[in-house]
């Protein structure tokens, strides 16, 4: 699968397609995908054979978006986000103890 700036892909899931977005640049720094409700986002920076362990951990996302609905998960991964700053963590370290990150981060190995 080649994945060019706005190139539309689908990627499988449970019961329906996923539409995937490829788009120029990173997203929120390094990070190399993005899942909301409606799609997954990830950055044509991710090399190609990258690509299927990224897609697999926003699919995860994807699962806990339609488990949790947009505002629990958006609350859940905030809170735990926030909590973690709070109590000293940097950005990557409150970022690695959110728990929607650690269920998805199962699926990257």
């Amino acid at each position: 699968m080649k994945h060019r700036a706005g190139e539309l892909a689908q990627v499988p899931a449970r019961h329906s397609a996923i539409p995937v977005r490829f788009v120029p640049g990173r997203l929120f720094g390094r990070y190399a995908g993005l899942a909301a409700p409606w799609g997954i986002y990830v950055s044509r920076q991710v090399p190609e054979d990258s690509l299927d362990r990224v897609l697999r951990h926003e699919l995860v996302h994807i699962d806990q978006w339609r488990r949790l609905g947009m505002t629990r998960f958006v609350r859940r991964y905030l809170t735990e986000y926030v909590d973690g700053r709070r109590r000293g963590l940097g950005h990557d370290e409150a970022y690695a103890r959110i728990s929607l990150e650690k269920e998805a981060q199962l699926t990257r190995s």
